[in-house]
């Protein structure tokens, strides 16, 4: 489910790379054309794919502009910033979705666009709302209480848990926990032993794994707020961190292992194969001043069990091709 509110076909060939350049050409036979520049995190990102694969359903029912499709060879918050400061000079940008890595690291160039007059839609991550016209996203609070609810049957319905959180300041673990406190609350046999912080780096959220798993022996699960523990490539967590169940965040393809093999009891995700094709729709309607004031396009959160991935690879594969619609049949015209 999509909710709106204003502010004021194979994997594989799905994940493959995409170079740092536009996918069209950017000139038609009359000269150069008006474009909306869609921008990723990075070629690896895992999200890219799906991303760019909605908005490529949109744009295919939806012709107006010319989509150039543009992610940074790595990922990388200062040459994605780099990449669109490089765009603005253009007379034919007409507007920017971005899939933002770091909204601190894109708060001047995006304050830029809006000198320039360019209508900006973010996705996955949020900026301060006067930057940008629209944001397409999962709603970080219902994430929260979809930890609350995954942990509770991780240890079902009565249990000591132990939750990983950050030191650094993110508006977006504050509204995560906010909802998983609140989800909490909802589960009065289930006990938090403590909420252990770490900086945000792999190396210390295991030190913390670990040094409280020894200090708490009556932990039964961990919750961590996002996958700060998680190795990239996908390696197993050490052994006494892997002896309690883990609910974490984002069922990618790197972490479908992780619950086939019960490290993880469950990944917290979302409809992703909506946001870049709302993402793109809601650009359109911002540069045509079709927008009521700034709005939120958040989807809602979702538990993945290991009993549910089978089903969850069909719907990434899905949302990964421009071609398939959300059941699987040809792509509609809109949501």
């Amino acid at each position: 489910m999509v909710s709106f509110r204003p502010y004021g076909l194979l994997l594989a060939i799905a994940l493959l790379p995409v170079a740092c350049r536009s996918s069209d050409s950017g000139d038609s036979d009359d000269g150069p054309r008006q474009y909306i520049a869609f921008v990723g995190a990075g070629t690896t990102d895992p999200l890219w794919p799906v991303l760019r694969a909605g908005a490529e359903r949109y744009a295919k029912t939806h012709p107006y502009h010319l989509i150039k499709y543009l992610v940074p060879d790595v990922v990388s918050p200062e040459e994605q910033a780099k990449l669109i400061h490089g765009l603005l000079g253009d007379v034919n940008l007409r507007g920017i979705c971005v899939q933002v890595i770091d909204p601190k690291a894109m708060a001047s160039v995006l304050g830029e666009a809006s000198i320039h007059g360019v209508p900006v839609v973010t996705m996955i991550r949020d900026v301060t709302p006067s930057l940008r016209q629209a944001f397409c996203g999962i709603d970080e609070h219902n994430i929260g209480r979809q930890l609350a609810v995954a942990v509770g049957e991780a240890v079902e319905g009565s249990g000591n848990i132990m939750v990983l959180t950050s030191s650094v300041s993110d508006p977006v673990y504050q509204h995560r926990l906010a909802g998983f406190r609140e989800g909490m609350d909802r589960q009065p046999n289930v006990h938090v032993l403590a909420y252990a912080e770490c900086d945000g780096k792999r190396l210390q959220a295991r030190h913390v794994l670990e040094e409280y798993t020894k200090r708490y022996p009556s932990v039964g699960a961990w919750v961590m707020l996002d996958n700060w523990a998680f190795s990239r490539r996908g390696n197993s967590l050490p052994k006494l961190i892997n002896s309690r169940p883990i609910v974490a965040m984002n069922p990618f393809p790197l972490h479908w292992g992780r619950l086939e093999s019960g490290e993880c009891f469950a990944l917290i995700g979302g409809d992703y194969g909506t946001i870049g094709y709302d993402a793109l729709r809601l650009c359109e309607m911002s540069m045509g001043g079709a927008l009521p004031g700034r709005m939120e396009s958040l989807v809602a959160a979702e538990i993945v069990r290991a009993s549910e991935l089978v089903a969850f690879r069909v719907k990434w594969i899905t949302w990964s091709s421009p071609t398939l619609d959300a059941i699987g049949g040809p792509a509609r015209g809109s949501l």
